[in-house]
C-alpha cells in the first residue's frame, strides 16, 4: 500500500512538473496543440536567453534588460545559438504561423523578413489581452500601428517601469518572449535587414532625445 501511495504521489509530481502553463486569453484564441508550442517558445527564452528558469523569470529578465538596454543588442546576439532558435520555428510549424510570416522584400536593399501574421490568432489574443492587461494596453498599439514586435518604444517603456510590469503572469512572459525572439531573428535572419533596423533605431533615439 505505501509503496502505491508513493507511486501515486511521484506520479502526480511529474505531471505537475510538465504540466503546460496557460491563460483564459490564451486558451480563447489557441488550442491545447499551440498553448503547448506557446510554452517551448517561452521555456527557450527562459533557457537560452535568460539563461534562467520560470522561477526566477523577473531576477534573471532585468538583468538581460539591463544589459541589452546599455550595451546594445550585440551582448544578446551573440549568446544565442540562432540555428537552435530556427529548428525551433520548425518544430511548431502551425503555431508559427499563427505568430509570423517570412517574406522576401526586394525594393532596394533586399532581405528575408519574419514578421507578426496580421490578422492572426496571436493578433486577435494580443488585442484582446490590451483590454484589461496594463501591459499589452500600452504595447498593443505600438504593435498594431508599426506590424512589428520590438521597437525602441518597447524598451524606453520597459526601462520606466520596470517595476510595475507583473512577470508572474505568463501572457507577460508569452509576449515578453515573442519580442525578443523577433528581435534577435531580426538581427541575425539577414545582414540587410540588421542595417535597415539599426538605422532607424538610431533616428528614433535621435528623435526621442529631442523630444
Amino acid at each position: 500500500m505505501k509503496t502505491y501511495l508513493a507511486t501515486l504521489i511521484f506520479s502526480i509530481f511529474l505531471v505537475s512538473c510538465t504540466r503546460n502553463r496557460s491563460t483564459i486569453e490564451l486558451e480563447n484564441h489557441f488550442s491545447n496543440r499551440q498553448i503547448k508550442d506557446l510554452n517551448k517558445l517561452t521555456s527557450f527564452f527562459t533557457k537560452e536567453y535568460l539563461k534562467s528558469n520560470p522561477e526566477n523569470f523577473e531576477t534573471s529578465f532585468k538583468d538581460m534588460f539591463k544589459l541589452v538596454y546599455l550595451n546594445g543588442i550585440d551582448t544578446l546576439i551573440n549568446q544565442i545559438d540562432y540555428q537552435k532558435q530556427k529548428q525551433l520555428y520548425q518544430n511548431i510549424p502551425k503555431t508559427f504561423k499563427d505568430i509570423w510570416m517570412v517574406h522576401f522584400v526586394s525594393k532596394d536593399n533586399p532581405y528575408e523578413l519574419m514578421a507578426p501574421r496580421i490578422p492572426s490568432s496571436f493578433y486577435a489574443y494580443f488585442q484582446d489581452l490590451s483590454l484589461n492587461n496594463k501591459f499589452a494596453k500600452v504595447l498593443f498599439p505600438r504593435f498594431e500601428l508599426s506590424g512589428e514586435f520590438y521597437d525602441f518604444y518597447f524598451a524606453n517603456y520597459v526601462a520606466k517601469n520596470f517595476e510595475a510590469i507583473n512577470y508572474q503572469d505568463f501572457n507577460n512572459q508569452v509576449i515578453i518572449s515573442l519580442y525578443y525572439i523577433s528581435l534577435v531573428d531580426d538581427n541575425l535572419r539577414d545582414e540587410n535587414l540588421r542595417k535597415k533596423i539599426l538605422e532607424r533605431q538610431r533616428k528614433i533615439k535621435e528623435q526621442f532625445l529631442l523630444e
